[in-house]
């Protein structure tokens, strides 16, 4: 796939090679003079004013998002690559190409699963167990929706139930036997408020229950 270069002044595609400019960590970048606004500029190639290369960008992130602490992330690269950068960076590159992709994804549409998992624990705050609630498509093991609230009941597990159906109408969704679930569902999917939306509630046992929490964790 070619990337399309623009001018980042004025966006025009009138423009000439005009040397390189030289970094310390990603090596020679292209220049260009735009023709148009006689302003010189670099491509914008996703790593616009990042001062690592892209290798190592990418490589941080993926291992962060595979469960490797930031900590850890800094020493391997100083360890066998002999990088140094902070481990505030490898949190600061997966905050901001977390958004791009989540940007880029929510443009491209979702091909979801027909059965959703819904699960929820409590956080304490202060000594006080807050909610947060998670959604989750079974299939492409995507969020579909999440809802953090100071208690549980009827109400707050509708709201939630909203969010989670946001990016997809499945065929059910599962959850434990949570007491505020059946009272929600029975709200929400079968009345006229979400335009005779129907969506089967399975309610899995306690082993069961285990088991696919495992599941998900693999």
């Amino acid at each position: 796939m070619r990337m399309e270069i623009n001018c980042k002044h004025c966006k025009s595609k009138n423009f000439r090679r005009e040397g390189t400019r030289k970094t310390n960590h990603r090596g020679r970048i292209q220049k260009y003079f735009c023709k148009d606004c006689c302003k010189f500029f670099t491509n914008d190639d996703g790593f616009y004013r990042m001062r690592n290369k892209p290798e190592i960008i990418t490589m941080s992130i993926d291992m962060y998002v595979s469960n490797l602490s930031s900590r850890k992330m800094r020493n391997q690269l100083k360890r066998h690559l002999n990088h140094k950068i902070s481990h505030v960076s490898v949190l600061d590159w997966v905050r901001r190409y977390t958004l791009k992709v989540h940007k880029f994804i929510e443009k491209q549409g979702y091909n979801l699963g027909n059965s959703f998992y819904a699960d929820e624990t409590m956080i304490n705050r202060e000594g006080k167990l807050d909610r947060f609630w998670c959604c989750l498509d079974w299939d492409t093991r995507l969020i579909t929706g999440s809802h953090y609230r100071l208690s549980a009941n009827p109400v707050e597990a509708q709201e939630f139930l909203k969010k989670a159906i946001n990016k997809g109408k499945p065929k059910y969704i599962q959850t434990d036997a949570g007491v505020f679930y059946p009272r929600a569902f029975r709200k929400l999917f079968y009345s006229n408020k979400i335009g005779c939306l129907t969506i089967e509630h399975k309610i899995i046992k306690q082993r069961e229950f285990i088991i696919t929490k495992l599941r998900l964790s693999l």
